[in-house]
């Protein structure tokens, strides 16, 4: 028996003409797309998004005008990795303060415009380039989540081994 064979034989054992395992199957697909409508429905994504929490509370310190311009004062250009860092100095308080920021592209901008929410000293961005590594797994769990439940209820049915 060569694999083409073999093949037939196992989709002919998985999906066979018993009502039973198509309503099984039709079961599994419900699942999915009812996960699908959850996430969709309640704005999961946006909730989980890292870039999403960073627009809110931008959007906070706008509405409570909480907004530092910052000077350049000296830049770096990484021609490699097509990137760009600046130093940067803010006057807040009377006291001036420095913040660094990398940028994507080659040329750091020369007005960089801080927004804290509560404490000045915890100023931020959304102009720099951020790394979302560790805050992007969730995401990509959440990509993946119908599919897990439905492999995962297609095995509590016993229609995968």
């Amino acid at each position: 028996m060569n694999r083409i064979d073999m093949f037939k034989d196992k989709i002919t054992q998985t999906v066979s003409n018993d009502p039973i395992i198509w309503g099984k199957w039709l079961l599994v697909f419900f699942v999915v797309i009812l996960t699908y409508v959850v996430i969709i429905k309640f704005k999961i994504y946006e909730k989980v998004d890292p870039s999403t929490k960073l627009d809110k509370k931008v959007k906070k310190a706008i509405e409570n005008k909480h907004i530092i311009n910052a000077t350049l004062i000296s830049s770096y250009v990484d021609e490699e990795n097509n990137t760009c860092g600046g130093k940067y100095e803010y006057e807040i308080n009377g006291k001036k303060r420095k913040y660094n920021a990398m940028f994507s592209g080659r040329y750091a901008r020369r007005i960089l415009h801080l927004y804290y929410e509560d404490n000045p000293r915890k100023v931020f961005t959304n102009e720099e380039m951020h790394y979302y590594t560790l805050r992007a797994i969730p995401l990509i769990i959440l990509v993946f989540l119908p599919w897990l439940i439905g492999a995962f209820i297609a095995v509590i049915l016993g229609l995968v081994n």
